[in-house]
């Protein structure tokens, strides 16, 4: 786990999510909700481009969420699932991630 200082809000953790725009506007009014699959956001944006490109077969352009989670409110919103290489890790999220630690959508 690695935590970033953002001048603006202290240290964070910044996580990302691959999705299509199809989604965006849920996502936006209701907060990234847990998934059934278990993996909901990683620490690499590679690994989101990836997973927003296999979302994108079932309609919609593929985005990239970026998501900055304070330090404090880590353990109450995010689970590890797994870190095999030991570079990167998904994780899982207990409960709907707020649109307010959303800092940014990319179209990819």
């Amino acid at each position: 786990m690695s935590f970033r200082t953002n001048r603006r809000t202290g240290n964070v953790f910044k996580v990302y999510h691959g999705t299509t725009n199809k989604y965006l506007e849920s996502i936006k009014k209701e907060g990234l909700r847990p998934s059934k699959y278990r993996f909901n956001v990683t620490n690499d944006p590679e690994d989101a481009v990836y997973y927003a490109r296999i979302s994108s077969r079932v309609g919609g352009n593929p985005v990239i969420l970026e998501y900055e989670i304070p330090a404090e409110r880590y353990d109450e919103f995010v689970e590890v699932v797994h870190d095999p290489r030991g570079q990167y890790a998904a994780y899982s999220l207990k409960k709907n991630l707020p649109t307010e630690f959303l800092v940014g959508v990319r179209e990819i």
